[in-house]
């Protein structure tokens, strides 16, 4: 066997492995990947204070700049969260999110593709302080019909 055939073999087994690696990696991770926008209504150079709450136990914080660039933020399955957005001078927005998956789909295909979510906050006034904008009026879960997870309108 030349050289040439065995770089090239070996290139390719290379190569083969890189990219299986990168397919084990994707399939290890078992959380969902919310791709959040944030976008305020008037911008300064602080960080949004995202508050995550796990199942009405575990709460943990996180800063999320806010430069008009997507930025990951990654949910476990099988939870109920509820993520709360503060900026300053702005109304908190507040977001469920159900990462509950049907066992017969988890087992099927437990992958699932980011999901974008845009993020507007409207700034707080006398006249909006106590106003219905800063209840949570939609939510996140999957819907089977689907078969990926969704937006859904929260009922009042």
């Amino acid at each position: 066997m030349s050289k040439t055939n065995f770089f090239r073999i070996f290139s390719f087994l290379g190569i083969l492995m890189c990219f299986s690696s990168f397919v084990l990696q994707a399939q290890s991770e078992k959380q969902l990947t919310l791709m959040l926008k944030i976008l305020p209504e008037v911008a300064g150079k602080e960080n949004c204070v995202v508050e995550i709450i796990k199942n009405g136990k575990e709460t943990s914080k996180v800063d999320i700049p806010v430069n008009g660039e997507y930025n990951a933020l990654a949910l476990d399955y099988f939870n109920k969260y509820s993520i709360s957005f503060k900026y300053p001078g702005h109304l908190i927005k507040t977001i469920p999110v159900s990462t509950e998956v049907p066992q017969e789909v988890w087992q099927k295909d437990p992958n699932f593709p980011p999901f974008p979510l845009l993020i507007s906050l409207v700034k707080k006034t006398t006249e909006n302080t106590e106003n219905e904008l800063s209840k949570p009026s939609s939510g996140i879960v999957y819907d089977k019909d689907v078969d990926n997870f969704v937006k859904v309108e929260l009922k009042k």
